[in-house]
């Protein structure tokens, strides 16, 4: 059995279906993150270590996924590594450094919110 092209069910970029209805696309472009999601609550926990890069301690504020979903009390079988993955596809988030992960000691990719996650943070926060 042949399995279909993954990437043309879906676009990637607004976490919705092709065949989805026209309405599906206009919401996903309307409201790109919503409040007290996972993805949201882990935006929340990128901000909150941010003001660290004030004291000149970058690598400091910089989380790698499994940080952030311990900080955000993130079920551990929520996928966070997958909404952190779309954070920083989506720009939210940048990787700065690398950091060990704590179950293993492995280096890890760590991250910091960028300037358009706050942007994200300040209008999904405002409409409370």
């Amino acid at each position: 059995m042949r399995l279909p092209n993954i990437g043309s069910l879906f676009h990637f970029d607004r976490n919705v279906r092709t065949h989805d209805p026209d309405t599906s696309h206009a919401a996903a472009v309307l409201t790109p993150m919503r409040r007290n999601t996972h993805k949201h609550q882990l935006l929340e926990v990128f901000d909150a270590a941010l003001p660290l890069v004030h004291s000149g301690r970058l690598g400091d504020c910089a989380l790698n996924a499994f940080e952030a979903s311990a900080r955000a009390e993130l079920p551990p079988h929520s996928c966070w590594w997958k909404r952190v993955s779309e954070l920083k596809r989506d720009g939210l988030i940048v990787r700065i450094s690398t950091r060990p992960d704590p179950r293993t000691g492995t280096d890890r990719e760590a991250y910091i919110i960028t300037d358009a996650g706050r942007s994200v943070l300040a209008s999904t926060n405002g409409s409370k």
